[in-house]
């Protein structure tokens, strides 16, 4: 069941940003679909998918140094062909 007190911060909420009142009944509609959606869509992502995350940040974290180096290297060259 929902708190009173997390309805009455809904229907607050709801005002501030539709600038409307709604009811008791439709506060607790909203807030249950809201819910609802949030069960559906929300779920906790399992360690080995953050161990996937992180060895995939970590080969594409060396492959931006490998190529910033080399943009850097031949930047250099070019700069150093023009004062030739």
């Amino acid at each position: 069941m929902i708190s009173d007190e997390a309805l009455e911060e809904y229907k607050k909420i709801y005002k501030e940003e539709f600038g409307e009142y709604i009811s008791d009944e439709k506060t607790l509609e909203l807030a249950i679909n809201l819910l609802n959606i949030m069960n559906v869509v929300y779920r906790p992502i399992k360690r080995e998918w953050l161990k996937d995350l992180d060895e995939q940040d970590n080969r594409v974290n060396k492959a931006f140094d490998i190529l910033f180096n080399e943009v850097e290297k031949n930047k250099y060259e070019l700069d150093k062909t023009k004062l030739d």
